[in-house]
């Protein structure tokens, strides 16, 4: 069955609806939402249905329905009917030319209804001539994840400044790239209320608009896909330049626009591929050619991945940027262990602490982790240690020189998050020797505190 997709202009428009069962309660709601004056007839009435029409002030008749009643219809809605009914229903409102659909007979259909996707006045349908429904309701599902909350107040501001971006453009493509520019910013975020989106708007008009791009800085979370964030994804799926780290997942990678150009400036132990001032530049460099920019990020970029000293440079340049957190690998990877951060029982604080060994006078040899140790030993709170594996021994012998205790549980986790993610369960006493039985690689994330003994595994270590 062939089918041209339309708008049905619904306002002052009559739709009769026969029945008043489930498959009426599922057409009631989109009628009454696109205005249409609904005049329901039925034998019986299922309670939602009832005071659904009650809650519209809506006219609905408790009886058998009748030829008459299609007289006066725009829109004729079949349901909860006998397959002799709907046929008969299809044959007279054929002869009466009116729109009828027969809810789960699309053979007898002349219109369908859409899943739809609706911002205020922006309205998106998908069907599928009736043959698979529950089909186009998972593909309404997955646009709708797509879509801005604020889609709608930005039509409607659109419309409002219309005088002043269309004398500014001329017509065609000036004023599509231009709107194309403010969708791609649209997308990874709008503000909720009307008059923030028309502000928002403002400051985009040709008028007063740059010609420079802007970053978006990116947590794309500890390595397992499924915890990017939706507004991740789609900064992501609409960038022309990603600039990535080390940490972040191939997995994570083919979630992006497949045209977009990859930068791979990642950080290893003793091996970096930009130092950081020369990521700073290229940041500021992509945006001023006017590129959409994702800093990709491993876990949070405001939890040591150095993401306020590149806000810092951008804004120095006059770049736009914008940051989507992520969930940060201690958080992640804990939880993945089955280890809470704070429990009433045994943390009621929570420390992140980098340890990466500082070089002393230049020389990579010589190295120490500076740390107040004595405040990170107090008992009742949890310390995790992000970059801590080298420096585990160092870790170690501060902890134990700060008063924690030898017995004081430790969790070593590589790759949280990931299906290669490898647990190891000891004591300050025994780790290190633990780990050279069991060797781990970075990244690698260190968690001491006795919130680690909920580990499901912590009694079988002991056994």
């Amino acid at each position: 069955m062939k089918s041209l997709p339309l708008f049905f202009v619904s306002q002052g428009r009559r739709a009769l609806l026969i029945g008043g069962g489930m498959q009426a309660e599922a057409k009631l709601r989109p009628l009454l939402e696109a205005g249409f004056e609904v005049h329901l007839v039925a034998d019986v009435l299922v309670p939602n249905v009832e005071r659904a029409l009650m809650d519209a002030g809506a006219h609905y008749e408790i009886r058998h329905w009748q030829e008459a009643d299609l007289d006066q219809a725009d829109l004729i809605i079949a349901a909860d009917v006998s397959q002799q009914e709907a046929e008969l229903l299809a044959q007279l409102a054929s002869v009466r030319h009116i729109p009828i659909n027969v809810v789960d007979r699309p053979s007898l259909c002349s219109v369908t209804f859409p899943a739809r996707i609706q911002r205020g006045d922006v309205q998106l349908a998908v069907g599928t001539a009736g043959k698979a429904t529950l089909l186009a309701t998972i593909l309404r599902e997955e646009l709708e994840q797509l879509l801005p909350a604020g889609l709608g107040e930005l039509a409607e501001a659109l419309a409002q400044s219309k005088d002043r971006w269309q004398a500014a453009l001329p017509k065609g493509a000036p004023r599509r790239d231009w709107l194309r520019s403010v969708w791609q910013e649209a997308k990874l975020g709008l503000p909720l209320q009307p008059q923030a989106v028309a502000d928002w708007l403002q400051q985009r008009l040709p008028a007063e608009r740059t010609q420079n791009g802007m970053v978006v800085l990116v947590g794309a979370g500890p390595g397992d896909p499924d915890l990017l964030t939706l507004k991740a994804l789609r900064a992501l799926q609409h960038a022309d330049v990603i600039i990535y780290d080390r940490l972040v997942s191939p997995a994570i990678l083919t979630m992006a626009r497949a045209d977009a150009e990859r930068i791979y400036v990642g950080k290893n132990k003793g091996l970096h591929s930009l130092p950081q001032d020369q990521i700073n530049a290229l940041l500021v460099e992509q945006a001023q050619a006017g590129k959409l920019v994702v800093r990709l990020k491993g876990g949070d970029p405001f939890i040591f991945g150095r993401g306020g000293e590149e806000v810092e440079e951008l804004m120095a340049a006059g770049i736009s940027c914008q940051v989507i957190p992520g969930i940060t690998s201690a958080s992640g990877c804990s939880a993945y262990c089955g280890i809470p951060l704070t429990h009433r029982d045994h943390a009621q604080s929570v420390t992140f602490i980098t340890g990466h060994l500082q070089n002393i006078n230049g020389n990579p040899q010589d190295s120490e982790l500076n740390l107040p140790w004595t405040s990170l030993a107090r008992p009742q709170q949890t310390v995790v240690f992000y970059m801590g594996l080298t420096a585990l021994g160092a870790i170690v012998t501060g902890l134990l020189s700060g008063g924690m205790s030898q017995s004081t549980p430790v969790a070593l986790i590589q790759q949280g998050t990931c299906p290669e993610q490898q647990l190891l369960l000891s004591t300050l006493a025994e780790v290190e020797a633990d780990l050279q039985r069991q060797p781990l690689a970075s990244p690698t994330l260190i968690i001491v505190g006795n919130v680690v003994t909920c580990a499901p595994q912590w009694e079988a270590r002991k056994g």
